[in-house]
């Protein structure tokens, strides 16, 4: 995204021969693309309007808490650091693909874009579920963390807990456990004598949210199962790193196909990569801009996601559920 129009011209050439197909057609579709003048999206004709957003919606939750933990008392916590978090990702991700040089930047920088915008999908699609029944939810949420917290204890104990090397951690993961405790989830005398996980199972994944555990509410179970099939899987293949996760993120290292310049997968890249993570981010915020019914904020989404119908995820993301949720 740099906010400048940018032409590449390329020829197809003859026919080569022997030549490999990924090469024939590489040269067709970059002679195709590279007719046509590439527009890149201004992020600075939005960053006034979006970049005070996370401070309403903190202020938002702030005033709502006393509702929020009638659900559950880790609720407003829950929901203030997934906008924290996220911001500092969408920042993050504006420094990764900017487009120009700054001390210490590199374009390989780019390929780290998707890893960060699954981040940014599990916030929304987190958020979407946890509001189909806020208290049963926020509370299988928590309790799951403090399972995870108290597992990891006792594994650490029972290595380790004769050494006194360990005592000083020990006494800070106990005290990181009450706090947790005393704070955002108060476990039942049945949870402290579970040993393996929640009677209800972990907290879904967004398989899991699909398939095992759907929401209720029709709208929120499509829109978990279009999010899911539609952007969450190729971009948690390149957080692990499978096959195509690694061709996408590091493709760039490899030989490339004829009619293919590094300049030119960098710019695709940085553009795909950083709009879709926009996108995302967006929606999380939209998301729960509607919830807290912010008529200001929602008009100032409103007015970012025209700006991004230009882009395919942005569209469909509005179309589905924005364009309605927002007014």
């Amino acid at each position: 995204m740099c906010g400048r129009r940018i032409e590449c011209r390329i020829s197809k050439g003859d026919p080569l021969p022997n030549q490999r197909d990924i090469d024939h057609f590489s040269r067709k579709l970059a002679a195709e693309e590279g007719s046509e003048t590439a527009t890149f999206f201004n992020y600075q004709s939005i960053a006034p309007i979006l970049d005070p957003i996370p401070r309403q919606l903190l202020d938002a939750i702030a005033t709502a808490a006393p509702t929020l933990r009638a659900h559950e008392k880790g609720l407003p916590l829950l929901l203030s650091l997934t906008v924290t978090v996220s911001a500092a990702t969408w920042q993050s991700i504006r420094f990764l693909t900017f487009p120009q040089p700054e001390a210490g930047w590199q374009p390989g920088f780019i390929y780290s874009v998707t890893p960060l915008a699954r981040t940014l999908i599990d916030a929304l699609l987190n958020v979407v579920y946890l509001f189909d029944e806020p208290g049963k939810n926020a509370r299988w949420f928590l309790i799951s963390g403090w399972f995870e917290q108290t597992k990891e204890f006792k594994r650490i104990q029972a290595a380790w807990g004769t050494d006194p090397t360990w005592s000083t951690w020990f006494e800070l993961a106990a005290a990181d456990i009450k706090q947790t405790e005393d704070e955002l989830v108060t476990p039942t005398p049945d949870e402290r004598q579970r040993e393996r996980a929640p009677k209800a199972g972990w907290w879904p994944n967004p398989g899991s949210m699909v398939k095992k555990h759907p929401a209720r509410e029709p709208l929120r179970r499509d829109f978990i199962s279009y999010l899911n099939d539609r952007v969450y899987g190729h971009l948690s293949a390149d957080s692990h790193l499978s096959l195509q996760g690694l061709l996408r993120r590091g493709g760039h290292n490899l030989p490339l196909a004829e009619g293919l310049t590094h300049e030119m997968l960098h710019m695709r890249a940085s553009s795909k990569f950083s709009l879709d993570a926009l996108a995302l981010y967006v929606a999380l915020l939209s998301e729960l801009s509607s919830e807290f019914h912010l008529s200001d904020t929602n008009a100032s989404l409103l007015a970012i996601w025209d700006l991004l119908l230009g882009h395919d995820l942005a569209a469909s993301l509005l179309s589905r559920r924005y364009a309605t949720s927002l007014r």
